[in-house]
């Protein structure tokens, strides 16, 4: 169809099976077989891939078709080619699809997400699947999908996260079951570090300093939140200054000679 109307150019159909002809896949009854063809004979069902497939006869290679089974109708057989090879072919050979794993099919009320979603459950995947309507989203859940959302909605992102995290603690009750003792494993935690903004500053206490006789032996200073007593804050400055003095080989209390008192603290001398 895209073909027919001008929306695919010639070098998308060139080197592909059928080329740039009318019609991709067929079905029909085999008429007659070439030499060293075992696996088919004339007279068979059948469905598969074929160039100029818009036609009352093809020719095509025999690894392009498979039987179909008496009940199932021409029509309908011809549905299936395109639609499940794309399928197997992205979920399986490309993806990998594992069992348990998560599968999002966008629109999948379609022909290629009907068949994603058989595949994806086949290999044992988790499938969420989205649709524009009700009635779509109503067909997707009885087509097997575990999880229906709307394709104009983001809630198809918080979906996976919340199945994930459900799928994890019934995993930690199983555990705990086999265990035998009806408690939660422990789990290791990542510790994260603190943004710079919140990091603590901790400083060795020297023996001589006055802060020495604490039962810690380090100093701690927040430096977002001050202290709430402002005294407690001015002492806990100073004894950090006279660490760093006592760091560099000074004593803390002694003030550098090349430094005048304030004028503030002379005319309090005065």
């Amino acid at each position: 169809m895209m073909w027919a109307l001008g929306l695919l150019p010639e070098e998308a159909l060139i080197d592909g099976f059928a080329g740039p002809t009318f019609g991709l896949e067929c079905a029909g009854i085999v008429r007659a077989v070439g030499a060293g063809v075992a696996d088919l004979a004339v007279g068979d069902r059948v469905a598969g891939f074929a160039p100029a497939a818009l036609s009352t006869q093809v020719t095509t290679a025999a690894h392009a078709v498979t039987r179909i089974p008496t009940t199932r109708a021409f029509a309908a057989a011809a549905t299936i080619p395109v639609t499940f090879v794309t399928a197997i072919y992205a979920l399986g050979t490309l993806a990998k699809l594992q069992p348990g794993e998560f599968v999002l099919i966008h629109a999948a009320a379609g022909g290629v997400g009907l068949a994603a979603i058989q595949y994806a459950k086949h290999r044992g995947a988790v499938v969420i699947a989205t649709a524009g309507s009700e009635v779509k989203r109503a067909f997707l859940r009885l087509a097997g999908a575990d999880h229906v959302l709307d394709s104009r909605d983001l809630g198809f992102r918080r979906c996976g996260a919340r199945d994930q995290r459900r799928r994890r603690r019934r995993r930690r009750a199983q555990l705990a079951e086999r265990r035998g003792d009806g408690a939660e494993p422990q789990r290791a935690e990542a510790v994260r570090p603190l943004p710079r903004a919140r990091q603590a500053r901790l400083l060795p206490e020297p023996a001589h300093s006055p802060a020495a006789a604490a039962p810690e032996h380090l100093l701690f200073r927040d430096r977002r939140r001050p202290a709430a007593d402002p005294a407690a804050r001015s002492r806990a400055v100073a004894a950090e200054r006279g660490i760093r003095g006592a760091a560099r080989g000074r004593d803390p209390a002694a003030r550098p000679p090349h430094l005048p008192d304030s004028p503030r603290s002379a005319m309090r001398s005065a």
